[in-house]
């Protein structure tokens, strides 16, 4: 209890601290995904993600990723909330959660990311989007607030590949510091 305790301070003051860092990494075109807009998946949405998905019924969400407030997503991430799942089942021991996966209208699997969001075991994760085409953002930024001795971290950017209608991204090694936008 008291280690739950503190790590949720830690990853309080570390998000506060590196909130306008990661806020400021990004262009206006681009759109922070917001953790009170994601919802809990259906079951019948679900059901179509792999067996791996399911044990974790009640805390998969999926956020859409629009250009504006209202509007429709064409892309979606999908992603386990995996703190909330440990509190409510109250384990102790941390699991090897699914890493969140992108999803058109569909829901046919476009894309992975290579962290867990909204927070992996000790880490904040903050996705960002945009640079818009045909209702699609090509590109997404996965930026990651770590309070250890290592530090913060981020990814190089997902981009949508129009020809087979997926998202790509170079390598899923981490990237030292905050991201520098030109």
């Amino acid at each position: 209890m008291l280690r739950r305790l503190l790590y949720y301070a830690m990853i309080g003051i570390t998000g506060l601290l590196s909130m306008f860092a990661v806020a400021d990494a990004g262009d206006a075109n681009f759109v922070d995904v917001k953790d009170d807009t994601c919802v809990v998946l259906s079951d019948g949405e679900l059901r179509l993600l792999p067996a791996k998905w399911h044990k974790y019924r009640g805390f998969v969400k999926t956020c859409g990723l629009t250009k504006s407030k209202g509007s429709d997503a064409t892309i979606s991430m999908v992603s386990i909330w995996s703190h909330e799942y440990l509190d409510a089942n109250r384990k102790q021991t941390w699991e090897e959660f699914p890493l969140p996966i992108l999803v058109d209208h569909q829901f046919r699997q476009c894309g992975t990311l290579p962290e867990l969001y909204p927070a992996s075991y000790v880490n904040s994760v903050y996705v960002r989007y945009g640079k818009w085409k045909s209702g699609i953002p090509t590109e997404i930024r996965v930026d990651v607030a770590d309070p250890t001795v290592s530090g913060d971290y981020h990814y190089a950017p997902l981009k949508w590949d129009d020809s087979d209608r997926k998202y790509k991204i170079p390598t899923t090694r981490p990237l030292s510091g905050h991201r520098r936008v030109k």
